[in-house]
């Protein structure tokens, strides 16, 4: 999933399961390994958007391969390329206070796992960030998530297996050994098995669906050295359609509304009749939950209540601001009302804030300005020349002040002509892809349309915290900081702070008309159709925000443990505890074979390659969720600070994100508190790594078939879960993951000049290559993903290769490959491939998800560069699917 927070790039990660050792798990009808098939409601809700605001993971970057290679050139420190001009920004955006992106918002997410989005380029005032060398290759990437989330975020003929040999041998630059390991095994010209072993009727169904959709998803009539994708997943689509309203569909999002579907059952069982495998559930946990689902799916009490919750806010507001003009010079007005939105509404309009892990202090926390994520659309779009945009945004605007009224009745075309107007303005302001270590005195000199110090402690002194001038904070925004003061105190200096009020007003109530009535609500469908391309206006109950997702996104530890709770029902006895255990087990083989993957390349200095094999070892690996889930007083302790009433929704998602803020806010002195699965919700399909804590998370979200379950051969879940677990190592010695040790503190120099260039080459040849062949690389975030991919499938591979031989595989398998005429090697590529079926309607346009190349795009081209997946085919060199004649070789 992929997967990224706006400085901390995510990526998809799936686990490996060692062989069964455990008695299978029986599958109640209740909980059919099959998912749920959606309808076009769910669907377009899964597909809409990121699903987690740590993911929203787009690549904003528009560079060509060419721009990309001088990107690359300027990672070189000057020394190596002297044509290279490094241009001052202003004020605390250069020097020793200027570092890389670490760790941003991958979200789709998910995502999170929404959204952290990097922001790459050049400030809206036309000035790059100086210290270029400090991104050192590439950064980064997902999803969260990612995505996730997201969704949150994809034949035998002229066999010639003897030309691939020499051919290998001179263009890569691994080991000897490693390349004979790699490409001089043949493949078994028939399955060699032992007698399978008899499996519990239980079972029986399970695997018959699993050989019946791996034999029915495939199109045998394509040779699979020319389009192995198609070849895997030629028919997937008849069985798949995307559903109506939808232009493409893959199993990703099939997944994830299998558990959104499966969790939505039992709370409504729970509420209605008291009768599912919530009943035994802790009561206070379960009732908050309950609650809030219940008050957000009522729409009977929401029609009756239409907008007056929100009129109610915006009377608040608005005496505010009436009485601060009176009183208050127009900066100081602004100010108060900005911090009333942000602290009080925790609406988070022209900027954003979070505590976050350090960039560079070990176990430390800080606060981390990032870039406004409350509209829908992403800060950075520009929007002047976009007529269909501009159009449907006034009309959104139009219709939601007629129902909730101006600001003192003033005219609504005078105020949404003001709103577009500072949209425009606003909305295409971006900055330098650079953390910068600040402060509040620094803040004040680079954007002093604020008094940053007043505003943190206006708020933070609630919590008995102090922030002083000195505090450090990270801003990952400090280009765009200096572009949006410039352009407030303008507006301020012209026009006061009235029409800024207005913006701010209009912020809150977009914000919040996702949670009114679905007259309300729906005011926005007409704008996500042209945002995302999908027909939502069709759709007759289609919500944007979906109540089982806010409350993954946004709740995620008790909605969590009554997903746990739910599986703990469905999976007799300790079947989850085991999973885990098998997973770990897993992504610890993995983790291994990367090792010796790593070690293996010969163009690695000793000292370099030291630093990644000891970085690698020191990863920290965390399966399925928090262990504040198993202590159940803990987590009523820290849910103790909130409550939910089941009529007042508007109510609730305010209290809602007062309580996440809070608890935010807490870590900045309580480090202890933090857990790294803040940052990814334990119900996200795929896995995500985090740079700053050198930590791989794989959550409990991807639990479940086709991603992984118990029942699932073993070696077959390292070609699906396994191959996402080594996607997400791959991340760690990647663009940014390289610039940090093993804490994930931030290290540029632990590489010398010589072994950056090198690097760069690589890296330029397989874009080059990857952008011919098989689609355009339009950004650093999607060659991170790239080259995590790379490395994942054969890593996979090798970690379940032995396991590949002696697996005694059950009789449904076994017999799947005698009709298919395919070999254990084989079959593990075609599982991998299967993972990323897609369908989509037809004349609909190939591509892919936030910085993913599309699914069909990235097995194909993953494969086409593993020399193990040649040797299984036995794919000639000159076939698509071998490019061992012009090998890029990174990892």
């Amino acid at each position: 999933m992929n997967s990224y927070t706006e400085e901390e790039a995510s990526v998809g990660v799936v686990v490996v399961a060692p062989v069964r050792s455990t008695p299978p798990v029986t599958h109640p009808k209740r909980f059919s390994s099959q998912s749920h098939r959606p309808n076009a409601v769910q669907t377009q809700s899964v597909r809409s958007l990121p699903t987690h605001p740590e993911q929203q993971n787009e690549d904003t970057s528009t560079h060509n391969p060419g721009s990309l290679s001088r990107t690359l050139r300027s990672m070189v420190p000057r020394v190596l390329t002297p044509a290279f001009s490094q241009q001052q920004t202003g004020a605390d955006t250069s020097g020793a206070d200027a570092t890389d992106c670490g760790e941003g918002v991958r979200l789709r997410k998910p995502s999170s796992r929404d959204t952290e989005r990097w922001m790459v380029g050049i400030s809206a005032a036309g000035v790059i960030v100086s210290g270029l060398v400090l991104i050192i290759v590439l950064y980064p990437l997902v999803t969260p998530p990612y995505s996730y989330p997201k969704s949150s975020l994809h034949d035998k003929s002229n066999l010639q297996p003897e030309a691939r040999v020499s051919d290998v041998y001179a263009v890569s630059e691994r080991s000897p050994r490693s390349r004979w390991n790699d490409v001089q095994r043949k493949p078994h010209n028939s399955p060699s098995f032992h007698k399978p072993q008899e499996e519990p009727p239980e079972l029986q169904d399970f695997y018959n669906m699993m050989v019946t959709n791996t034999d029915k998803y495939m199109d045998r009539s394509i040779d699979p050295c020319q389009d192995f994708y198609q070849y895997a997943c030629g028919n997937w689509g008849k069985y798949n359609p995307p559903p109506e309203g939808v232009t493409s569909w893959s199993n990703f999002e099939d997944m994830t509304l299998d558990i959104w579907s499966q969790l939505e059952d039992e709370i409504q069982l729970q509420l209605n009749i008291s009768d599912s495998y919530l009943a035994h559930a802790h009561p206070a946990v379960r009732d908050l939950v309950l609650n809030y689902y219940s008050a957000c799916e009522n729409d009977t009490h929401l029609t009756k209540e239409g907008v007056g919750p929100l009129q109610v806010i915006l009377k608040t507001m608005d005496k505010k601001y009436s009485d601060a003009s009176k009183m208050l010079q127009p900066l100081q007005s602004f100010q108060q009302m900005l911090e009333y939105v942000h602290h009080h509404l925790a609406i988070h309009t022209f900027f954003s804030w979070k505590v976050e892990t350090d960039n560079k202090i070990q176990s430390a926390m800080a606060i981390e300005l990032r870039a406004p994520n409350t509209d829908i659309l992403p800060q950075g779009t520009d929007v002047k020349n976009n007529k269909d945009l501009i159009a449907a945004y006034k009309l959104h605007t139009s219709k939601l002040l007629e129902m909730v009224g101006t600001y003192n009745n003033n005219n609504i075309e005078e105020e949404v002509t003001i709103i577009l107007e500072m949209m425009k303005t606003y909305l295409p302001l971006t900055g330098s892809p650079l953390i910068n270590d600040t402060n509040t005195e620094k803040l004040n000199a680079v954007a002093p349309f604020l008094d940053w110090q007043t505003y943190f402690n206006n708020l933070f002194n609630e919590m008995g915290i102090y922030i002083n001038k000195e505090e450090r904070i990270l801003s990952l925004i400090q280009d765009y900081l200096m572009a949006i003061s410039k352009e407030i105190l303008s507006e301020i200096s012209i026009h006061g702070s009235e029409r800024l009020y207005k913006y701010l007003r209009w912020q809150v109530i977009h914000y919040y008309s996702h949670y009114l009535h679905q007259e309300a609500r729906n005011t926005l469908l007409p704008l996500l159709d042209i945002v995302t391309g999908q027909n939502t206006t069709a759709l007759p109950n289609f919500r944007y925000r979906p109540c089982i997702k806010e409350l993954e996104e946004k709740f995620a530890l008790p909605t969590t443990y009554l997903l746990l709770e739910l599986l703990n029902h469905q999976h007799k006895g300790d079947a989850v505890r085991e999973m885990i255990t098998n997973v770990k087990h897993m992504a610890n083989n993995i983790r291994h074979e990367y090792i010796s993957f790593i070690d293996s390349f010969t163009w690695l200095k000793p000292s370099a390659k030291r630093i990644l094999l000891d970085k690698l070892k020191k990863v920290k690996i965390l399966v399925g969720y928090p262990s504040l889930l198993d202590n159940i007083s803990e987590l009523e302790d820290v849910l103790k600070p909130i409550s939910f009433n089941r009529t007042t929704f508007l109510k609730n998602q305010i209290s809602l994100q007062q309580f996440n803020l809070r608890r935010q806010m807490s870590f900045l002195r309580q480090p202890g508190l933090y857990s790294e699965w803040e940052i990814l919700s334990p119900m996200s399909l795929l896995s995500f790594y985090m740079y700053r804590r050198n930590t791989l998370l794989v959550p409990l979200g991807g639990f479940r078939y086709p991603l992984y379950t118990a029942d699932l051969p073993g070696p077959l879940t390292y070609a699906t879960m396994g191959m996402f677990i080594s996607h997400e190592l791959g991340h760690a010695v990647d663009f940014v993951g390289r610039t940090r040790d093993e804490y994930g503190r931030a290290n540029a120099s632990m590489w010398d000049d010589n072994t950056v260039q090198v690097f760069a080459e690589k890296v330029m040849c397989r874009v080059k290559q990857y952008s011919r062949k098989y689609y355009p690389v339009t950004g650093l975030l999607t060659i991170a993903e790239v080259m995590a991919d790379d490395g994942s499938v054969r890593t996979t591979f090798e970690a379940a290769r032995e396991s590949l031989r002696h697996t005694r595989f059950p009789t449904q398998v076994v017999n799947l490959m005698k009709k298919l005429d395919i070999t254990p090697d084989q079959l593990f590529f075609i599982t991998f491939a299967q993972l990323f079926c897609t369908a989509t309607h037809p004349n609909t346009p190939l591509t892919g998800i936030d910085h993913y190349p599309p699914h069909p795009t990235r097995v194909n081209a993953t494969l086409a560069n593993t020399p193990q997946f040649h040797t299984a085919f036995s794919c000639p060199i000159n076939s698509k699917m071998n490019n061992m004649n012009e090998y890029c070789d990174i990892w």
